[in-house]
């Protein structure tokens, strides 16, 4: 639904820039390498992130970028419910992939 914005690079739609929920790099973590060729494999990226304001987070996506002009959006999906959040919370948010 490109509630986060679309894959163009530069397009925020609905992206958070401020109260320290804005773009930002997360981690690699818990690799299972495809034991075969064109097997699955599957990570985990993670992010938490240090809120320096008042909002609601409705959901979160991955970018091949950490700029506005180049990151193009790769997935994205809403929460469960929104988050709201103010100044002093914390919101962990984890993308595990499989393919």
């Amino acid at each position: 639904d490109s509630s986060l914005g679309n894959n163009a690079g530069g397009d925020t739609g609905t992206e958070y820039a401020t109260i320290g929920l804005s773009r930002a790099a997360g981690t690699v973590q818990n690799y299972v390498a495809p034991s075969t060729l064109n097997g699955t494999f599957a990570v985990d990226v993670y992010k938490s992130f240090s809120v320096t304001g008042t909002g609601v987070a409705y959901g979160s996506g991955l970018f091949d970028g950490l700029t506005l002009a180049t990151g193009h959006l790769i997935v994205e999906d809403s929460f469960g419910a929104s988050a709201s959040v103010v100044n002093g919370d914390t919101l962990n948010v984890t993308w595990t992939w499989t393919h």
